[in-house]
């Protein structure tokens, strides 16, 4: 019973673009911060 799970790439990437094209300042950066935090997380991850 397995069904086949189609993924729309470019309904995704369209849709995350119309979502950060109509976020505030603020939201973006919080977003930036989260980025960058989790950038930092990987590279503390491999430097260990």
């Amino acid at each position: 019973m397995s069904k086949t799970i189609k993924i729309d790439f470019e309904k995704m990437y369209n849709d995350t673009i119309n979502y950060f094209s109509h976020l505030s300042s603020d939201m973006i950066f919080a977003w930036a911060a989260v980025g960058i935090g989790l950038i930092l997380i990987i590279v503390g991850l491999v430097v260990m």
